[in-house]
């Protein structure tokens, strides 16, 4: 007990010297070009933290940079480097637990002199990744998926907190994107197209309760919601660009947190010291699912809901190849909801309509890709990207009906499984600071593994019919160019066409999309855009059967074409706050639920 009143004693002292501390972190990270990716060595960078404080540094022959001794809180970095448009960075977070790593990328100016510099606007954080993406594109830092209201640390759901996104409802983080089904989004990372990342994830949905990605493991990535540039294709009306971040090149660190996503332990480092080689790995399992296994109950849930998935992502330096890097994300859950298991105090025959009221639902879902990426400069001027992935998906789901007994018979069953095998290159020239080229394609292999049935009832005895039963291949071939040419200092025009041909059904489209950026002044720009963009259908439906004939009447559906229209205004105010506007116009003339052509507009 006395012990105890010493120990009591003492807190105010030691909490006072707990709080004279000044808790100080390192900012690291590489400064690039951002078109070919080349180091930018003797870039200069200035901290300056909240308090006034200023802090520097240059960038070595890599690029690569290491700042000790910054202040915790927030801090906006600046970089320079002559013949490169000023980086500033607002707001960052520096923590005491973590080291700071920043993946920096410049922007060539309009005309390099060693006589003169022309200064332009400054690019803020919260600039766009893609310099083809000029206008409907609105980027986001990761930190940002903590910040926003009700995000969750999902990126989904901060997306809705943008003009022109909403969500289809609280309990999912399907995006609708200025009012088209979600569907239309596309879901890119790391360059390559992937499936829907999200648990519990249903047949031809693109949202779910909870994401499979890992806010924490994802860089600065790119949201676009119209008009979007050439190289995104089988999408009609959105773009999530996701990038995974390069693991800590000087220090191994670990850490753990409990967050609605679930229980996470997040690891990175070098692979041995002095390496410019990392790695970076994540994994999470969800936090009802160890609550139930400890004997934590919440309320009176049917079911609970187990799920957990993993983010990994290695960098290596090949020498004259470039940087190859490896990466993989997947996600596992499973749930079952058992009404037929529900006490007598909570079963109610007058619930029961045609005995069809109560269900036994058993859902087990699952999505993973893995790929490699190559990145390989030539020279100063030229960049190669070749990416490797493949996906698989599946799903596994059955429904049984729960008659007025409490016994139950089949009403629903679903086994999805699909394999995608994709290959992405891409080769960008800037031959000067005024023009950049790329050129670039996608070929992606799915082979379909799918079965439906459906249980039809006369009295107490009951007929299965197939709905699907899928085992056929598709390919999907996307090629795609797109120039940017900066006309004068103040307007930059981007062009390109996109070309989709899906094996299927053997249907061919071509894909004309340009935008206009003009620089008012050095805080104001005004945009205009056009895009033609078409998406294919959910796969199934191409093989949906009726269920008393047997045929497929949807092979031949053509492909979803929507075109877009986009004219906006923003401007930056002093304090780092930015107004944008647009005025949005979509033309809907081909959908499966529209087969004569119709208008929409927005």
């Amino acid at each position: 007990m006395k012990s105890f009143l010493v120990l009591l004693a003492l807190l105010p002292s030691l909490a006072t010297g707990v709080v004279g501390q000044t808790l100080t972190q390192t900012v690291r990270g590489q400064v690039r070009d951002e078109t070919v990716q080349t180091p930018l060595a003797g870039a200069t960078l200035k901290i300056e933290t909240a308090t006034g404080q200023i802090l520097g540094g240059l960038t070595d022959d890599e690029g690569r940079f290491a700042i000790a001794g910054v202040p915790v809180g927030r801090a906006t970095v600046t970089v320079t480097y002559l013949g490169y448009t000023p980086l500033v960075l607002a707001n960052l977070q520096v923590v005491s637990g973590k080291e700071l790593n920043l993946n920096l990328l410049m922007v060539e100016d309009y005309a390099v002199s060693t006589d003169e510099v022309t200064v332009s606007a400054d690019r803020v954080i919260g600039q766009i990744n893609n310099e083809f993406s000029t206008l409907s594109t609105r980027p986001f830092a990761t930190e940002e998926a903590n910040r926003y209201a009700g995000s969750l640390g999902d990126p989904a759901r901060m997306a809705t907190n943008f003009a022109g996104v909403v969500s289809a409802g609280d309990t999912r983080n399907d995006i609708v994107v200025r009012g088209n089904s979600p569907l239309g989004l596309l879901w890119r990372l790391e360059g390559v197209d992937i499936p829907n990342p999200n648990h519990f994830s249903t047949q031809g949905a693109n949202g779910g309760p909870v994401s499979i990605l890992n806010n924490n493991t994802l860089d600065n990535s790119d949201f676009a919601t119209g008009a979007f540039a050439a190289e995104y294709g089988n999408a009609t009306s959105g773009v999530f660009d996701l990038k995974l971040r390069t693991g800590n090149t000087a220090k191994r660190e670990t850490s753990f947190q409990i967050g609605f996503a679930g229980f996470e332990l997040l690891t990175e480092g070098p692979f041995k010291a002095g390496s410019t080689s990392s790695y970076l790995i994540g994994a999470r399992y969800s936090t009802l699912a160890v609550f139930d296994a400890i004997g934590l109950q919440f309320g009176s849930l049917l079911g609970i809901p187990y799920f957990q998935d993993v983010t990994i992502k290695t960098d290596f330096d090949v020498k004259k190849l470039g940087r190859l890097s490896f990466f993989a994300v997947g996600g596992y859950s499973t749930i079952d909801i058992l009404e037929s298991e529900l006490d007598e105090v909570d079963w109610n025959d007058s619930d029961i309509i045609d005995e069809l009221a109560y269900q036994d639902i058993r859902q087990k879902v699952g999505s993973a890709t893995a790929g490699l990426a190559l990145k390989t400069p030539l020279g100063t001027r030229t960049l190669l990207k070749n990416t490797l992935a493949l996906s698989y998906e599946w799903r596994d789901l059955r429904v049984d009906t729960v008659f007025s007994d409490q016994t139950t018979g089949p009403n629903f069953g679903e086994r999805y499984r699909v394999n995608t095998l994709q290959w992405a290159s891409s080769a960008t020239f800037k031959p000067s600071a005024k023009v950049t080229w790329e050129v670039g394609l996608f070929a992606k292999h799915y082979q379909y593994d799918v079965q439906d049935s459906i249980a039809r009832y006369s009295g107490a005895d009951f007929t299965t019919y197939p709905t699907r039963d899928i085992d056929e291949g598709t390919t999907l071939l996307q090629v795609y160019a797109q120039n940017q040419w900066r006309v004068t200092e103040r307007l930059t025009l981007t062009t390109g066409l996109h070309a989709l041909n899906y094996s299927l059904n053997d249907q061919s489209v071509v894909e004309p999309r340009a935008s206009l950026r003009y620089q008012a002044g050095k805080a104001t720009s005004l945009t205009l855009g056009y895009g033609l963009h078409h998406q294919t259908q959910v796969a199934t439906l191409y093989f949906s059967r009726d269920t008393v004939t047997g045929e497929q009447g949807n092979r031949d559906l053509e492909m979803t074409q929507s075109q877009h229209l986009v004219a906006g205004i923003e401007t930056t105010l002093p304090g780092q706050v930015r107004i944008k506007l647009e005025g949005y116009t979509q033309w809907l003339t081909t959908s499966p639920s529209t087969p004569t052509p119709a208008r929409s507009a927005q």
